[in-house]
């Protein structure tokens, strides 16, 4: 009986390496094409976080070139209002838009005079 367990026993063994290296490699094998599968979707990711960042970059120079434009236009309208506040029926002729700009910028103007003169009466109260 001794020999016979010996040889079940060794039959098992070498059954259960039999069986064990083949799983073994294709377990190898679904590992490595999963880790480069995962590599390269991590490339791809990094690209990706790369391409956002580059044109979220790009977005807010365009920003501030927008509003760096805007601030030119604010400053080249003032130098021509300061130039034409006196007579603007000159500009008006030439456009109704500016007639109605210089309309309502003189209105601003008297409302903004009226606050400050309301701040400097309570400012005097107090």
């Amino acid at each position: 009986m001794g020999r016979t367990k010996r040889l079940l026993k060794s039959g098992a063994g070498k059954l259960k390496q039999i069986e064990a290296r083949p799983v073994w490699r294709g377990v190898k094998r679904g590992v490595a094409g999963a880790a480069a599968a995962m590599e390269k979707e991590a490339d791809r990711a990094a690209k990706k976080t790369v391409s956002i960042l580059k044109l979220f970059g790009l977005e807010m120079k365009l920003k501030d070139q927008s509003n760096h434009l805007q601030g030119l236009y604010a400053e080249l309208g003032k130098v021509l209002y300061e130039l034409h506040r006196d007579r603007p029926g000159a500009v008006i002729r030439r456009s109704p838009d500016a007639g109605d700009l210089f309309e309502r910028i003189a209105e601003m103007r008297k409302k903004k005079h009226r606050l400050e003169l309301e701040a400097r009466t309570l400012k005097r109260a107090a």
